[in-house]
């Protein structure tokens, strides 16, 4: 019995389509733009292979539309800043509030009710996470909750602060950033941003302040 391509072809425009609408149900704009990418792209084939070109050629708008937005996120400049809080904020009780689940998986002990230092981290002007971190002794901190957002979770704001080039923990005499975990996204998240694991869910990165400051 040989393959009915026209089945496949079809299953093929189908998996494209629902590509697409899933693409829309992702909170991350950077998610969103890759994945309807993909889509677009396979959506393209399936419409030229069945000879729908209307259908091709809007998808090919769309797949324009979606590189125009991808290089303008790494390629737009972007304003960080960061605004001091503390645990009695109203704001800070709503904002660990309304996103105290996803903290949880970040920091399951709670420890960042209790640190010395609460930061929000601001992308754009608006709130896009949440840093707490200890003084420990000799320009070393350690870092009970780095919590991002899922909107900003493109690495730009870790690679910002925790960067050589960032003036903000440079400023303060920070040299080494040390942290405990053991969930693996936040694990990998810590790869990309260049921290080594030194023992059994602790990690750390040493800052090199000879480098100039750029934004």
């Amino acid at each position: 019995m040989g393959i009915d391509w026209h089945m496949v072809l079809e299953a093929f425009g189908y998996f494209s389509s629902i590509l697409i609408v899933f693409s829309l149900t992702r909170t991350s704009v950077k998610k969103l733009w890759i994945i309807n990418a993909i889509g677009a792209i396979c959506y393209i084939i399936y419409a030229v292979l069945a000879g729908s070109y209307p259908g091709a050629l809007m998808n090919l708008g769309a797949l324009v539309i979606d590189i125009v937005q991808l290089y303008r996120l790494y390629h737009v400049h972007s304003s960080f800043e960061t605004v001091e809080t503390s645990a009695q904020s109203h704001y800070f009780q709503w904002f660990v509030d309304r996103h105290s689940e996803d903290i949880q998986d970040y920091d399951p002990e709670e420890r960042y009710k209790t640190a010395q230092h609460l930061l929000y981290y601001v992308r754009d002007n608006e709130v896009a996470g949440l840093l707490a971190y200890n003084d420990i002794e000799d320009g070393r901190i350690e870092i009970v909750l780095d919590y991002v957002t899922e909107k900003f979770r493109d690495c730009r704001i870790g690679r910002y602060f925790f960067g050589d080039t960032n003036p903000f923990f440079r400023s303060l005499g920070i040299t080494e950033f040390t942290t405990r975990t053991k969930n693996p996204k936040h694990e990998q998240y810590l790869k990309q941003l260049n921290f080594t694991s030194t023992s059994d869910g602790m990690w750390s990165k040493t800052l090199r302040h000879n480098l100039v400051a750029q934004i």
